[in-house]
């Protein structure tokens, strides 16, 4: 099974590659680095690659678990967390996440759409070009 890749390579600009399918284990070892990135970075902005996973239809017991590990944890990362696009290709699924967020208080500013280059741009007021260019050039998003 493939795993969660995580790219810390162009700090401040940490991608997130999330497979087809994801396990509960997989998503407390994500947000554990996720955790230890904050501990040694004052500003991280996140791109998550959501182009082969679709957490709107992922298993409702994997959504629930992800949800429980990011309230364990959103205290932690918040401190250092400046930003965050999500790419998710399906226009359905971009909706329900804008919805979510919408609802949902969050500490930073998110924002959700349907391509890499969209990502880049949407990330470029927050972490500016230095990393969003060196982040284009990351392996995990070819």
């Amino acid at each position: 099974m493939a795993r969660i890749e995580v790219d810390a390579s162009a700090i401040p600009l940490v991608v997130v590659v999330y497979p087809s399918r994801v396990s509960r284990a997989e998503l407390e070892e994500a947000m554990a680095h996720y955790v230890a990135l904050s501990r040694r970075h004052a500003r991280i902005g996140y791109l998550i690659d959501f182009r082969k996973f679709d957490p709107v239809f992922a298993d409702a017991d994997v959504r629930r678990e992800a949800a429980r590990i990011f309230a364990r944890h959103v205290d932690d990362i918040a401190t250092s967390t400046v930003c965050e696009v999500r790419v998710v290709e399906s226009t359905l699924s971009r909706s329900v996440l804008t919805a979510f967020d919408w609802l949902t208080p969050r500490r930073w500013p998110t924002k959700n759409v349907g391509t890499l280059p969209e990502a880049l741009s949407a990330l470029r007021p927050h972490l500016g070009r230095l990393a969003t260019d060196a982040a284009s050039r990351s392996d995990l998003l070819r």
